[in-house]
């Protein structure tokens, strides 16, 4: 095979993995998973919060160091 070249013989499938986001958890290896299988499963929704967006960066005809201080400052 070349390199770049697309090994059609190592398509990952999905997994999807549902859990109850009200129990706390401090380690994902403790984390008890409703359902886990590559179709999803009709009997749960997801649940997806709201991001806002806090940070933004726009910077032009400057060099390297004023760029990283731009961003180290943002975030």
């Amino acid at each position: 095979m070349n390199p770049g070249e697309v090994n059609l013989q190592s398509i990952v499938k999905p997994v999807y993995k549902y859990y109850d986001p009200s129990i706390e958890v401090t380690d994902a290896k403790d984390l008890t998973y409703l359902y886990v299988g590559e179709t999803e499963c009709e009997d749960y929704t997801p649940e997806y919060n709201d991001y806002e967006k806090i940070g933004t960066i726009t910077e032009s005809e400057s060099n390297r160091f004023n760029i990283l201080q731009s961003i180290a400052e943002t975030f």
